[in-house]
């Protein structure tokens, strides 16, 4: 028993939760992006077609109807389309920070990146020694059960499981700052 529980924890790896929360965001965000165009357009033209309709009653010709009509379509639809606009990008940040985890997990780009901005304060880090790092955390889970995550965020009310690539940076730079006030 003890056998198996050492060798799942030693073939433990991100990447599928990773991949998995990646392709049910993408498609929660095509869905939100749809619905955003479906409920601006709507609002414009209810809105747009009342009052269009009510301008054209009161003041008489067409073309000053369609004007007040689309004044006030636009404003109403103008909020709505912005809030979605709003969680459209959020969302897609999401995505994206998603995939430059993956990348560090994979030793691509974003990994390259990361080691230039520990650099700064870690002049001594290999990459190798970044890479180990790296392999270590998405071994032990620590990328994608909320320990990286959540490290320095006691403040915070809303907690991510998968780590972003400045969780990442956040908990390595202080591992390393300890690792060498230690060695000092």
């Amino acid at each position: 028993m003890l056998t198996l529980v050492i060798s799942f924890n030693c073939f433990a790896d991100c990447r599928p939760q990773i991949e998995q929360d990646l392709i049910k965001r993408i498609t929660s965000q095509k869905k939100l992006a749809k619905a955003g165009k479906i409920t601006t357009g709507a609002a414009f033209v209810t809105v747009g077609g009342f009052y269009g309709t009510m301008g054209v009653i009161l003041v008489g010709p067409l073309l000053a109807g369609v004007a007040i009509g689309s004044t006030f379509g636009a404003v109403a639809a103008l909020p709505i389309g912005a809030t979605f606009i709003i969680i459209n990008k959020a969302k897609k940040n999401r995505i994206k920070n998603l995939g430059k985890t993956l990348s560090m997990i994979n030793n691509g780009d974003e990994l390259n990146s990361l080691y230039e901005q520990l650099l700064v304060n870690h002049p001594s880090l290999s990459e190798a020694e970044l890479m180990t790092a790296i392999e270590e955390l998405n071994s032990s889970k620590a990328l994608c059960d909320g320990t990286v995550s959540r490290f320095d965020r006691a403040h915070r009310s809303k907690k991510r499981v998968i780590a972003t690539p400045k969780d990442v940076y956040r908990f390595l730079d202080a591992k390393l700052a300890l690792m060498n006030s230690k060695i000092s």
